[in-house]
């Protein structure tokens, strides 16, 4: 959960709303870069990545012509082994019955929602988070007639990435015991259950769920590829529509700047590759400005990542 559980997804990781570590970078640069700079102030603050961009991002999924290259595969997966694992990323009591806790997205790209099923998992609960309230007071989940829960986040700003605490309570004469769970904790789980692959220098973490109905706050007929890279405070997460993966018709998804290639089989597998050395050539050859000429060197590993 911090800023995204998901991740959180994948996640699955969806608490990282709450940006306390962020707040202080900023504060910290408008400071620093108010005053003359000095070899004991310089490099007190850090540098954010100069492609930064929001946590969660929707790329693309990019036809490739026919005939195309997918280049050197680096993974491949059973998405249906892999199906909606991050939904019982957690069994816990809750009130007078076990509920598997987990997280998935909004069919509409409209956040994330925290989900509850029970053990014989023909009944689920799915709760919109709101990052507001998460951070304040918290909010209530309904689980049934007699059972209520309020969720919240305690933040860690020295740790606020694995050593922040979600905290569930029984509220309103429920009968149940609390939890307190690590966000580290979840983070270890999240990467368990995931599929987790290499492109060049990077890692990434790949979930396959069931999107949530926002109007009917139930499971949707839409799935959702979701890439996840753990980067502390600099974490990313990138959700792909299923549908816009068919089988046997490769697509290319630009995860910032790593370009992966995916092919679907008929069987639900997930091939994995990454341009060759050649496609890339093509593609970087003749660099146009400083940026590229950097992109190009890196293809031969003769600049610094």
């Amino acid at each position: 959960m911090i800023r995204a559980i998901v991740i959180a997804l994948i996640g699955y990781g969806f608490l990282w709303a709450y940006d306390p570590a962020e707040m202080i970078y900023q504060k910290g640069s408008r400071i620093f870069s108010s005053r003359p700079h000095s070899l004991k102030t310089s490099g007190l603050v850090s540098r954010r990545h100069r492609n930064r961009g929001p946590v969660v991002q929707w790329p693309n999924a990019e036809p490739l012509p026919p005939g195309s290259d997918l280049g050197r595969p680096v993974g491949e997966t059973d998405l249906n082994q892999l199906l909606d694992k991050l939904l019982t990323l957690l069994s816990l009591r809750l009130g007078e019955k076990d509920w598997f806790t987990g997280a998935t997205t909004g069919s509409e790209n409209n956040g994330f929602f925290l989900t509850f099923i029970n053990q014989t998992r023909d009944r689920v609960v799915a709760e919109k988070l709101s990052y507001d309230r998460l951070k304040g007071a918290g909010q209530i989940v309904t689980l049934d007639d007699k059972t209520r829960y309020r969720v919240r986040l305690l933040p860690n700003l020295f740790d606020p990435v694995r050593g922040s605490t979600i905290i569930l309570d029984p509220v309103e004469g429920t009968s149940g015991p609390a939890h307190k769970i690590k966000t580290g904790r979840l983070l270890d789980l999240i990467k368990s259950n995931s599929y987790v692959f290499r492109a060049g220098e990077r890692e990434f973490w790949l979930a396959f769920g069931t999107d949530v109905d926002s109007e009917k706050k139930a499971f949707a007929k839409t799935r959702t590829l979701a890439f996840f890279e753990d980067k502390g405070m600099d974490s990313h997460l990138w959700q792909v529509p299923g549908e816009s993966v068919p089988p046997n018709e490769p697509r290319a998804v630009k995860l910032g700047e790593t370009e992966l290639r995916v092919l679907r089989t008929p069987e639900n597998r997930l091939l994995l590759f990454v341009p060759s050395l050649i496609a890339q050539m093509r593609l970087d050859f003749p660099p146009r400005n400083g940026e590229a000429v950097w992109k190009f060197l890196r293809t031969f590993n003769l600049a610094d990542q």
